[in-house]
């Protein structure tokens, strides 16, 4: 995961210009100070978190496919 930089000033006079109060415009800078704090997920770490995940879905289904015909085969020889 990767974190995001985020310039709160510039953002604060943006939101001041369209006529927010300075209490409102403190209150999304504290927001964004704390989420800024955390990790996100980029559109890159979904994407090889998905990838990996239909991976190993596409190989269990393989697997399973694979144990169930060795199960069949061993029924037909069992009972035919």
């Amino acid at each position: 995961m990767a974190t995001i930089t985020f310039d709160t000033l510039k953002a604060a006079n943006v939101l001041k210009e369209h006529g927010y109060t300075d209490q409102q415009v403190q209150g999304f800078v504290e927001v964004i100070t704390k989420l800024e704090a955390k990790e996100v997920a980029t559109k890159q770490f979904v994407s090889d978190k998905l990838s990996t995940q239909t991976m190993w879905v596409a190989g269990l289904l393989i697997g399973q496919v694979a144990v169930n015909a060795g199960m069949m085969a061993l029924m037909f020889n069992l009972y035919s």
